[in-house]
């Protein structure tokens, strides 16, 4: 894509977001194109400062690093301790990248069990960190999504949200556990009246072929 085919339309300290000729948006973290200074030494008290937007603009960006260095580790590890939710949601599919990997198991673990409904990220966070020790967890969360989603009652009424952390559970169950009970109940979601579910669905039954 050249230049002239994009249009900067908003630039912060740690991203740029463009306008494409097909009138979609284009979030582009700077880390992938600059060397921007950030040290850990002092971070937490740099992020008090930040607003709510600015702390989701900075983790986002920053979570699309190529390459961690010791102090990003370090960066990453006190974001799991700041948070807010909103913040461990965009970060959770990076955190496999640290060394503490038990860690980083038993955060996911806690948010799945005590987060909001948007745990989508968590549970392909455990996927990328092939947790075999949480595969217990998920399939508890198996069985609580089939009971509230695909009761008939209920169907109307459930968001899209849950679809999606549903349908990302069952890919991490069977990438973890190779069962194919959960690449058919993916499959069963591409039937749904959800255009978005069925979309995504799609996808994800797509990735694993």
């Amino acid at each position: 894509m050249t230049h002239q085919e994009k249009r900067l339309i908003k630039e912060t300290r740690w991203s740029k977001t463009y306008s494409l000729p097909d009138g979609s948006q284009l979030y582009e973290s700077k880390f992938l194109f600059e060397d921007i200074p950030i040290r850990a030494e002092h971070f937490d008290e740099e992020w008090k400062e930040f607003s709510g937007d600015e702390k989701i603009d900075f983790t986002k960006a920053f979570a699309s690093k190529r390459n961690l260095s010791v102090d990003d580790e370090k960066i990453l590890a006190l974001l799991m301790t700041l948070g807010p939710e909103d913040v461990w949601i965009t970060i959770a599919p990076r955190l496999p990248s640290l060394q503490d990997k038990s860690h980083v198991a038993r955060f996911l673990e806690d948010r799945i069990d005590h987060g909001l409904e948007a745990k989508a990220n968590y549970y392909q966070a455990l996927e990328i960190l092939q947790g075999t020790e949480s595969i217990g967890l998920l399939r508890l969360k198996y069985d609580e999504y089939r009971s509230k989603l695909l009761t008939a009652a209920n169907t109307i009424h459930v968001t899209t949200a849950a679809w999606t952390d549903y349908l990302q559970c069952c890919k991490a169950l069977f990438s973890l556990t190779g069962s194919s009970i959960y690449l058919e109940a993916i499959k069963e979601a591409e039937s749904s009246a959800q255009p978005s579910v069925r979309n995504f669905a799609a996808l994800l039954v797509r990735e694993m072929s």
